[in-house]
């Protein structure tokens, strides 16, 4: 039999993690197309992301992206609440390489130096352009 401590402190616990996701909900979302050749977003592409998601007093929660082969363009999707006094974020886009099936682990392992790269990671997407070359787009804290 377990003691009421432990009891309450699963309690917590559990509490805890439910507490998390409900920050995590979202209704509202804000599309970008953007362009995207050689593997990379323009500085121009990247500033209007981040202008919209620290100057709009939102709170961006996530990140969704779909890349657009017929135009060479990624549609980005921002999910986020409206609150003041939100915290500030950041994009980075990285190539992660050729996605071969049999080697995923090494893909794993590409992704979080790059997530490291990147810094504190809020959330990720992933896609694959053209050339068959898997990328991971980060939303990052500033």
């Amino acid at each position: 039999m377990r003691s009421g401590t432990a009891v309450f402190f699963e309690y917590l616990s559990r509490r805890k993690t439910q507490l998390k996701m409900k920050t995590q909900v979202h209704g509202k979302f804000k599309f970008f197309l953007l362009d995207f050749k050689n593997g990379k977003l323009s500085k121009a592409d990247q500033k209007a992301v981040t202008d919209f998601a620290n100057g709009a007093g939102v709170l961006v929660k996530s990140i969704g992206i779909e890349y657009i082969e017929s135009e060479k363009r990624v549609l980005l999707s921002l999910g986020y609440e409206g609150r003041r006094n939100a915290e500030r974020v950041g994009i980075a886009i990285s190539k992660i390489g050729k996605l071969d099936a049999k080697k995923l682990e090494k893909s794993e392992t590409k992704m979080a130096q790059l997530a490291a790269k990147a810094g504190q990671v809020i959330c990720h997407e992933l896609f694959i352009d053209d050339k068959k070359q898997l990328f991971a787009i980060f939303l990052k804290r500033a």
